[in-house]
């Protein structure tokens, strides 16, 4: 596979582009280092913003430093762009201007060895695990989140914000990532996360969030020891070294740096490898993840800070609620905000005692029709799911039954694939609907196609909204029809990994499979069903999955129905079970490594997704 990564640094560079530069483009190969990357050359994208209107000479500087710094840290510039008039008027009466600072948006990619070995924030889970930060040396200045440290601490003599920005040598930079890069080869290290955003502090509540955990930060480990105070936490007290200002300093400064977990057996190793590369005080432990779900800061025994981790959680999500309040849906951004965390119970995974169907070797191979048009990019993973189960899996653009290159009638099944289908406008899959019901030769094909008792038909995504618009061309259509789908209550593209339940069902590509709770991808801006209630006479498709939430439940609650559909319906069938359309992704989640979470222990590379398609070839043989 492959992978890629942002970095962006605005904050710091608004003081000094040239470090904005070097932190951007440190954070992107932090970020990316969590991939299985290997010995694989790392590329570089770069988008440079600036309003050249106040003059070239910082953008100049950035653009150098990148530039020097890369040819230093050893990767390469492969493409970029600008966008340097970025400058609008602000204010009520549009008397103000708002510039961009010189700046560098960058995005790194590789190829990966093995998309399973992804470091994530989340905790392993081991009681014997601790965290470290690992770092090459730095200018330990707060940055970008609190702007710079001498809002502070006192500026020393001639000393400028500019001068206080936060910074990265390029040098240790190198060793750093060489150090990260062997860690990983002997598979010493349990979870990672980078510092560049919030700081260490902001990091280390992010992997507890994500582990639903609690963590013992030990400001001993990483701030000098507290100088000569009368202990009444006086502002003299504060600045004083080791007082608040310097544990601040240390836990917000937005370096280049990662946080990882570690198993207490092998730190003394991460310790020796990177003292190896050139970083001997490159490591330091500084705390452990803890079962209760706090989050504290201890120094010389003493308590500084407690708080509950979901109440971090709530307030580290509020800008983005505010965003979301002002540009989405403000019920959708209050139901997310308000969700349950101490009853949350996560994602899970029920499947009863579900096997890995037998893989085919030889024999028949049912032939199935992989379908496109304009936009389609979900071809891949489609094929690739129904090739695992057995199919001769074949692309076919409607193009190729226009013109007489292909037959439908030549496949037992047909799938009609998602990705942004006519550009995801028209309704997204109506375009799609419109090419063939618009011509009759196609409107005829998929008509017989459709009423032939031994065929299956899949629709994802814009193909499920594709196949609710050709209802009319299935058998008995105009007695029955799927729902219509329109805009996500959110207002928003949304995608993400969501439970599902699948449903009792007639469906035969559904078979055995009730009962079942799962994770999903989803990914859509139109999937939010509406059913012709009106339409007395019509019936509606049986449904056969909905979204539940991470305790099992129907739900209708954003996010964990990410497009408002009443009841939580979110897969449909025909009334004799042949034709499926669903708005989730099952092909995108067919193997276990195709997912960002999936139950640690699982022992198959398969889920229990990929029964769908094995269950189809068992109908058409």
């Amino acid at each position: 596979g492959a992978c890629f990564a942002l970095g962006e640094k605005p904050g710091v560079a608004a003081i000094n582009p040239a470090s904005g530069a070097r932190l951007a483009i440190a954070e992107a190969l932090l970020n990316l280092s969590a991939a299985d990357i290997g010995d694989y050359a790392i590329k570089l994208s770069l988008n440079w913003l600036a309003d050249c209107s106040q003059g070239a000479g910082a953008l100049r500087a950035a653009v150098q430093a990148a530039s020097d710094f890369c040819i230093a840290v050893g990767v390469g510039v492969v493409v970029g762009k600008d966008s340097l008039s970025m400058r609008m008027p602000a204010g009520e009466d549009g008397g103000e201007v708002v510039c961009a600072p010189p700046m560098a948006v960058a995005t790194a990619f590789a190829p990966m060895k093995d998309a399973r070995k992804i470091l994530t924030p989340q905790f392993c889970g081991e009681s014997n695990t601790l965290l470290m930060r690992l770092m090459p040396g730095n200018n330990r200045a707060l940055g970008g989140s609190v702007f710079s440290s001498l809002t502070v601490i006192p500026a020393r003599a001639g000393m400028t914000e500019a001068d206080d920005a936060p910074d990265v040598d390029a040098k240790l930079f190198k060793q750093f990532l060489r150090a990260l890069a062997d860690c990983k080869k002997e598979n010493l290290l349990c979870a990672y996360h980078d510092c560049s955003d919030g700081g260490m502090f902001a990091a280390a509540c992010e992997m507890a969030f994500a582990s639903n955990s609690g963590l013992d930060l030990i400001a001993d480990a990483f701030c000098a020891p507290a100088g000569n105070t009368d202990g009444d936490d006086s502002p003299a007290d504060a600045l004083a070294p080791g007082g608040v200002a310097d544990i601040a300093r240390e836990l917000f400064c937005e370096e280049a740096a990662a946080l990882v977990e570690v198993r207490k057996q092998d730190a003394a190793r991460v310790l020796e490898i990177f003292a190896a590369n050139g970083l001997t005080n490159g490591a330091q432990t500084i705390g452990n993840p803890a079962t209760e779900r706090k989050v504290r800061i201890y120094r010389a025994g003493k308590t500084l800070f407690c708080e509950n981790t979901n109440d971090l959680r709530r307030a580290w999500q509020e800008s983005d609620g505010e965003i979301c309040r002002r540009r989405d849906n403000p019920e959708c951004a209050q139901e997310e905000q308000a969700r349950d965390y101490e009853n949350d119970g996560g994602l899970f995974v029920r499947a009863g005692d579900w096997q890995t169907p037998p893989m085919i070797a030889g024999g028949v191979k049912p032939r199935v029709a992989v379908l496109r048009e304009q936009g389609i990019n979900g071809q891949r993973e489609m094929a690739a799911a129904f090739v695992a189960a057995g199919f001769e899996a074949v692309d076919v653009h409607i193009s190729d039954l226009q013109n007489g290159r292909r037959a439908l009638n030549d496949f037992q099944g047909a799938a009609f694939c998602g990705g942004f289908s006519f550009g995801d406008v028209l309704g997204a899959g109506r375009g799609y609907a419109g090419a063939i019901l618009g011509d009759d030769k196609l409107a005829t094909m998929f008509a017989r196609f459709f009423a032939r008792a031994d065929v299956f038909v899949l629709g994802v995504c814009n193909g499920c909204q594709t196949l609710s618009h050709l209802h009319k061309l299935m058998p008995d259509g105009g007695e029955w029809r799927f729902p219509k789908f329109v805009p996500n209550r959110s207002g928003a593209f949304e995608a993400r990994l969501v439970m599902t339940e699948i449903l009792p069902n007639d469906s035969p590509l559904f078979k055995n499979m009730a009962g079942m709770m799962l994770p999903v991808a989803s990914s859509h801006a139109e999937g939010r069903a509406v059913f012709d209630n009106d339409n007395v006479k019509v019936k509606h498709s049986p449904a056969i999955m909905r979204f539940v939430d991470n305790n099992g439940n129907a739900s209708e609650q954003y996010p964990h129905n990410p497009n408002g559909s009443p009841g939580g319906l979110c897969a449909f069938a025909s009334p004799d079970g042949r034709i499926a359309a669903m708005m989730p992704h099952p092909e995108r989640v067919f193997r276990a490594g195709q997912m960002s979470w999936f139950p640690p222990n699982w022992q198959s590379v398969y889920t229990p997704w990929l029964q769908i398609f094995a269950n189809a070839r068992a109908f058409v043989i």
